[in-house]
């Protein structure tokens, strides 16, 4: 399994074979579809989605190819999480409130935010990275 940021863009790159395989740098051709899986999003919004699958022309490795909106093996979005849970935790709110607020078991929350705070160096320099390289795609007469 791997992520990608535009679900639609990779599916063309899986095509023209332009992916590398994680596990070997070898090409990564179309293998089908993965799984319904359905998912939680902001607001009271249920996606249902069926991931893209590839597989290596050189190793015969096969991967699920995940947009980075969803959370390998959860049933909730990175929006949801980040926005709802995350913010709300960050805002000083409890557990058991975010988790009667948004609609989500305690245990989970209390997972997602004890987990937030482990890695919150990397989030943090992640979050730097993201906006950097966003600032960097701007043309100049925006940014002036």
């Amino acid at each position: 399994m791997f992520e990608v940021l535009d679900a639609a863009a990779a599916r063309v790159a899986l095509a023209r074979r332009a992916l590398s395989c994680p596990d070997c740098v070898g090409a990564l051709r179309p293998w089908g579809r993965a799984r319904p899986r359905t998912v939680r999003d902001v607001g009271e919004g249920i996606l249902t989605v069926r991931p893209d699958r590839a597989r290596c022309t050189a190793c015969k490795a096969t991967h699920v190819v995940f947009a980075a909106l969803l959370l390998p093996h959860r049933v909730y979005t990175v929006r949801f999480v980040g926005h709802h849970a995350l913010v709300a935790a960050a805002r000083g709110q409890g557990r058991r409130q975010i988790a009667a607020e948004f609609g989500a078991p305690p245990e989970t929350v209390r997972g997602w935010v004890r987990l937030a705070r482990c890695r919150a160096q990397e989030l943090r320099a992640l979050s730097i990275h993201v906006v950097a390289s966003a600032t960097e795609a701007l043309p100049a007469r925006v940014l002036g």
